[in-house]
C-alpha cells in the first residue's frame, strides 16, 4: 500500500480511505442511476422527458454533482489508498453471514480434504459437530493454544467450538480461501458425517458503507421522482421554491462559509484534554445546524410571508393549485434547500473528522492512527447530523406555519424563541427542587405539550461519551420529527385556509 503524507496533511491513506468508501458508493449509486435512465430513455418516451425535467429541477442535479464529486475523491485517492484489499472485501460482502457445510467422511479412509471457501480472516465463529471420531488436521493454522500441532480431534456428538473474540489468533492462517482447507481423517468403521456450521463477516466491516451508500442515493432520487410523479402539483410549488432559496445569494454564501469554517475548525487548537475529535464533532454540528435553521427561517419568511404580504401568491392560487397544494408545496420546498445544504455541509464535515482523528494524533504525540479508526470517527457523526437534520425540518415546518399569519420579522423572532426555549423544556420540567410552588414546572409541562421538545435531537451526549447513536433511536427520532411537522402543517393549513388574500 502505498503512502502518502506530510506535515499538514498527515497520513494521506489514513484518512482518505473512510472518505474513499463513501466516493466508491457514491459512484455506484452513480452507475445503477445511469443504467436505470438508459433503461427508462429506451423504453418509454414520457419516462425520458419526465427524467430530463427533473435533471433540469434545482434539487437533483446538485445532488448528482455533489455524488460524482465524492466519485472524483476516491478516483484521486486511490495511490494512496488500500485499493486491493478493500475491493477484495467489497466482493466478498455477499459471502457474509451464516456459515452451513455438510461433509461425509468415508470410514477409515485416508485424509480427506475439505474446504470452508473463507478467507482466514472473514471467520468469526465455528461450530463442528461430528457422528464418529474424527481427526482433523489444519494444512495452515494460525492458533496454537487449542489445536496440538495444528489438530483437532472431535469424539462422536461431542461438539468443537472456537470464537475469535475469545481466542488469540485466527483459526487458519493466510490470505487466501485456499487457507481455509482441512484434511479430516475418519476414526471409525462407519461414515463419518460433519456440520460446520459458524458466523462469517466481512474481512473489513466498513467495506459495508459502499452499498450503504449506493443504496442511500439511488433511494433519495427514487424517493424525489416518486414525489414528482405522485404530487404534480406539490411539486411544481416545491421546485419553484426550491430553486428560488437555491439561487439566491444568502444560500451560496451561506454554503462556501459554512464549508470554510468547517475546514478552518480543523486547525483551531482548543482546550480539550485530548478530545479535539469530540469537540469537532460537537462545534461542526452545531455550525450546520445553526446555518440550516437560518435557511429555513429565511426562506420560508420570504417565500410564504412575503409572498402573501406582496399579493404575489394569488396568481399562484388564480391556476389549478389549492392552498393545500400551496402551503405544504412552500413547506417540501424549504425541506429540500435546507437538506442540500446538510449534504454539502454534511461531505465537508466527514471529511473533516476522518483528517481530524490523523491531525489529533501528530499534535498530541500520540500513535499513528490507522484508518478504521478514521473509519469510526466517521461512520459515528452520520447520526450525528441526522438527528440535527430531524430538527431543522421541525423548525422549517413551524416557521411555516407561523409565517402564514405573521409577517417575516415576527415570524423569525418567535421561531428563533421557540428554537431556544424547545431545548430548555426538558430543564424546565424537571426543576422541581428550585421551584416551591410548581409554576416553573408548570411552565415547563406547558411548553412541552406546545413547543417542540428539541433535546430529542440533541448528540452532544453520545459524543461525550463517544456512544454510537442506535438505530432505534434514529427511528424514534425521525417519527416524532414526521409527527411534529404533520401537526404544525396541520395547524398552518387552518390558519391559512380562512386568511384573506386581496
Amino acid at each position: 500500500m502505498a503512502i502518502g503524507g506530510g506535515i499538514l496533511f498527515g497520513a494521506l491513506g489514513t484518512w482518505l480511505t473512510p472518505p474513499w468508501l463513501l466516493g466508491v458508493g457514491a459512484a455506484a449509486g452513480l452507475c445503477v442511476l445511469a443504467l436505470g435512465y438508459l433503461v427508462a430513455v429506451l423504453s418509454s418516451r414520457t419516462a425520458a422527458d419526465f427524467l430530463k425535467d427533473a435533471l433540469r429541477e434545482g434539487f437533483l442535479r446538485p445532488v448528482l454533482i455533489l455524488a460524482a464529486i465524492l466519485a472524483a475523491i476516491a478516483l484521486v485517492s486511490s495511490p494512496v489508498v488500500p485499493v486491493k484489499d478493500l475491493f477484495r472485501s467489497i466482493t466478498r460482502l455477499p459471502r457474509a453471514g451464516s456459515l452451513d457445510v455438510h461433509e461425509t467422511i468415508a470410514p477409515k479412509a485416508q485424509e480427506q480434504q475439505v474446504s470452508l471457501d473463507i478467507r482466514p480472516a472473514e471467520l468469526k465463529t465455528l461450530h463442528i459437530v461430528s457422528d464418529k471420531d474424527v481427526k482433523i488436521s489444519l494444512m495452515q493454522y494460525g492458533i496454537i493454544k487449542q489445536a496440538q500441532q495444528g489438530s483437532i480431534e472431535i469424539t462422536a456428538g461431542e461438539p468443537y467450538d472456537w470464537s475469535k473474540a475469545t481466542s488469540e489468533n485466527n483459526l487458519f492462517y493466510g490470505d487466501s480461501t485456499d487457507s481455509s482447507v482441512m484434511s479430516i481423517r475418519n476414526l471409525s468403521d462407519d461414515p463419518a458425517h460433519l456440520q460446520f456450521t459458524g458466523l462469517v463477516t466481512e474481512e473489513f466491516p466498513a467495506v459495508q458503507t459502499v452499498p450503504q451508500t449506493a443504496a442511500a442515493l439511488v433511494g433519495l432520487v427514487l424517493l424525489f421522482l416518486l414525489f414528482k410523479a405522485v404530487a404534480p402539483k406539490i411539486a411544481a410549488v416545491a421546485l419553484a421554491t426550491a430553486r428560488e432559496v437555491t439561487v439566491q445569494p444568502l444560500f451560496q454564501i451561506v454554503a462556501v462559509v459554512g464549508a470554510f469554517a468547517l475546514l478552518v475548525v480543523i486547525y483551531i487548537p482548543g482546550n480539550t484534554f485530548g478530545e479535539d475529535v469530540k469537540m469537532l464533532k460537537s462545534s461542526d454540528v452545531t455550525l450546520i445546524k445553526i446555518l440550516s435553521v437560518i435557511i429555513a427561517l429565511w426562506a420560508a419568511s420570504e417565500s410564504v410571508s412575503g409572498e402573501l404580504e406582496g399579493r404575489t401568491a394569488m396568481t399562484v392560487l388564480s391556476k389549478p393549485i389549492g392552498r393545500r397544494q400551496f402551503l405544504i408545496g412552500k413547506f417540501v420546498g424549504i425541506v429540500l434547500p435546507v437538506a442540500l445544504l446538510f449534504l454539502i455541509l454534511g461531505s465537508v464535515f466527514l471529511l473533516t473528522v476522518s483528517y481530524k482523528v490523523v491531525y489529533d494524533a501528530r499534535e498530541s504525540a500520540k500513535l499513528e492512527p490507522n484508518w478504521i479508526e478514521c473509519y469510526q470517527a466517521m461512520i459515528t457523526s452520520v447520526p450525528v447530523l441526522v438527528l440535527a437534520f430531524f430538527e431543522a425540518v421541525v423548525l422549517s415546518a413551524l416557521s411555516v406555519a407561523l409565517s402564514t399569519r405573521l409577517l417575516a420579522l415576527a415570524g423569525l423572532i418567535v421561531c428563533c424563541s421557540v428554537y431556544v426555549l424547545g431545548h430548555l423544556v426538558p430543564m424546565l420540567v424537571v426543576s422541581n427542587a428550585t421551584d416551591p410552588y410548581g409554576f416553573i414546572n408548570f411552565t415547563g409541562q406547558l411548553f412541552a405539550a406546545v413547543l417542540p421538545v428539541l433535546d430529542h435531537f440533541e448528540s452532544e451526549a453520545a459524543v461525550a461519551t463517544d456512544t454510537a447513536i442506535p438505530l432505534v433511536y434514529l427511528a424514534w427520532a425521525g417519527a416524532y420529527c414526521l409527527l411534529y411537522s404533520t401537526v404544525a402543517m396541520l395547524v398552518g393549513l387552518t390558519l391559512f385556509e380562512d386568511r384573506d388574500l386581496a
